[in-house]
């Protein structure tokens, strides 16, 4: 939603910490607080109200429209109609983007909910599986959960019997049935990956996923790897 501002790639540019630096953990913590209070003074003048400026983006657009039917050879109504319909595009889109957030936002603390519950479910149904004592192959009673592991593993060791060392070879045959790999693809795996493969790999990641616990979300992060200064951290 920020990055389709046109100050949001200067507000991110600037300051950016040197990657060559030796502190530059303690550089990049002052460098994303500098940045949290920016996009936050962003966010008030310009996202805060996303409702209204698009509820009133609307009606300039409706208004222009029907003023252009009544004169359609105007040139001036033509590009104030054109300006106004991607402004409320704009807006609207910033709304969309804000509106899947929320609800993944929602989705997490539900989610965080359901998953205690379950985790509390799965723990008190582990305990009822607990053994903690067992008759042995003498008819004696042993109490204690190494004990009890003992008696176990010396029951199946006694049917199963021990275990054999010799394997059988691979058979080239049956590995030939399949798609195998060439030695040129074996090769392509093996070889390094440079910055700008990273930076694709970051690329895919959509813009509209949820912040992260640091308040950023994927698309300030690839909009600062697209910074020429920048360059991406493995």
């Amino acid at each position: 939603m920020w990055s389709s501002h046109r100050d949001f790639r200067s507000i991110v540019s600037a300051s950016l910490p040197n990657t060559s630096s030796q502190d530059i953990l303690c550089l990049t913590r002052v460098y994303f607080s500098q940045v949290r209070r920016q996009l936050s003074q962003l966010n008030r003048v310009h996202f805060k109200d996303l409702k209204i400026q698009q509820e009133l983006a609307r009606n300039a657009l409706l208004q222009l429209q029907q003023a252009l039917q009544c004169s359609p050879d105007n040139a001036t109504l033509k590009h104030l109609e054109n300006e106004a319909r991607a402004n409320y595009i704009s807006i609207l889109s910033s709304s969309l983007t804000l509106l899947r957030q929320q609800c993944k936002i929602d989705w997490i603390s539900y989610g965080d909910d359901s998953t205690r519950f379950f985790f509390a479910k799965a723990k008190q149904r582990k305990l009822t599986t607990y053994i903690y004592s067992i008759h042995d192959a003498s008819d004696n009673e042993v109490e204690g959960f190494d004990l009890v592991g003992d008696v176990l593993f010396s029951y199946y060791r006694d049917h199963l019997g021990k275990a054999s060392m010799r394997r059988a070879p691979l058979d080239p045959a049956t590995i030939a049935q399949g798609a195998t790999l060439s030695m040129e693809q074996q090769l392509e795996l093996c070889m390094p990956f440079s910055d700008n493969d990273i930076k694709e790999a970051m690329f895919d990641i959509p813009n509209h996923k949820s912040p992260g616990p640091d308040g950023f979300s994927s698309g300030s992060c690839l909009r600062n790897t697209a910074s020429p200064r920048s360059k991406p951290y493995a």
